[in-house]
C-alpha cells in the first residue's frame, strides 16, 4: 500500500449532500435574524416564531452531526486508498501549511495596531 491505488468512482451523493448542508447553513444563519429567542445576533424588529420552530428547531439539530458524518465518511473512503501516514501527511499539507501562511503568529502585534488606530480615530473625532 505504498502507492495510491486507482481512484475509486466519485461519490456524487456525498458531494451533493455536503453542498446542500452548507447551503442550508447559510439559510440557517440568515433565519437567525428572525429568531425571537436569540440575543447574540443583530435581529430584525419583526421576529417569526414559525420560522424559528420550523426551520431552526427542526433542521438545525441535524446539520452539524450530518457534516461530521460526511467528514468521517470521506476520511474512511480516503483511508481505503492510503496508509494512515499518507493520509495524515495530506491533511497537514492541506490544512496546516495554509494556516501557517495566515498571520496568526503576530496576532498580538495586529491587536496593538488596531488599538492604536482606534485611539487615533477617537482622538481625531473628539478634537
Amino acid at each position: 500500500m505504498d502507492k495510491l491505488s486507482p481512484a475509486p468512482e466519485r461519490r456524487y451523493d456525498m458531494d451533493w449532500l455536503r453542498s446542500l448542508v452548507i447551503l442550508s447553513l447559510i439559510l440557517f444563519h440568515t433565519a437567525r435574524i428572525f429568531d425571537p429567542f436569540e440575543a447574540n445576533y443583530v435581529t430584525n424588529g419583526q421576529t417569526s416564531r414559525m420560522m424559528f420552530e420550523i426551520f431552526i428547531g427542526v433542521w438545525a439539530p441535524w446539520t452539524m452531526p450530518l457534516l461530521f458524518f460526511l467528514a468521517g465518511s470521506a476520511a474512511w473512503l480516503a483511508l481505503e486508498r492510503r496508509t494512515p501516514r499518507q493520509y495524515l501527511g495530506e491533511r497537514v499539507n492541506r490544512l496546516l501549511v495554509p494556516l501557517d501562511a495566515v498571520p496568526f503568529r503576530d496576532a498580538a502585534e495586529t491587536a496593538k495596531r488596531r488599538k492604536s488606530r482606534r485611539a487615533s480615530v477617537i482622538a481625531a473625532s473628539s478634537g
